[in-house]
């Protein structure tokens, strides 16, 4: 995945790019902790070159990496929800309430899937995982960001 983007500061060591919020986003919240109605948002990212405020950068994140984070925040708590209920559902049928159960274990198993998720971003960001890099464009004028 790439973006383009403007420096905007540096901070521990890495870059702070702006970017515009594009449909690849898919406003994930990862990057602009929930803030949907700016048109724009502060990516950090691991600077590869020279880079100083206002220039121009390309970000790009591994394929690995995007379709990791894409499974974490998109299957694990579908995963999670469809296993807990599903145990439920299995404990209900021994106690006779089976639906109650399906629905109380796939809510926890939600929410234990959420808190791993959540466990893992920190973590990540402590580690520099999953931080897109910041390239200097040789051309900025070819690139539609201003």
């Amino acid at each position: 995945m790439k973006e383009t983007g403007k420096v905007v500061g540096f901070r521990d060591g890495l870059v702070e790019v702006e970017v515009r919020r594009t449909d690849q986003c898919g406003r994930c919240g990862r990057c602009s902790h929930f803030s949907f109605a700016e048109p724009t948002l502060i990516v950090e990212a691991k600077p590869a070159g020279t880079l100083q405020v206002g220039d121009i950068v390309e970000l790009e994140l591994r394929d690995r990496d995007f379709l990791t984070l894409s499974f974490l925040m998109y299957v694990m708590p579908l995963l999670g929800a469809a296993a807990a209920g599903l145990a439920g559902y299995a404990l209900g049928a021994l106690l006779g309430k089976p639906g109650f159960l399906a629905g109380l274990f796939a809510v926890l198993g939600l929410g234990f899937s959420l808190g791993g998720i959540v466990a893992i971003d920190r973590k990540s960001r402590k580690e520099g995982r999953f931080l897109p890099v910041a390239r200097p464009l040789t051309f900025p004028e070819d690139r539609d960001f201003e």
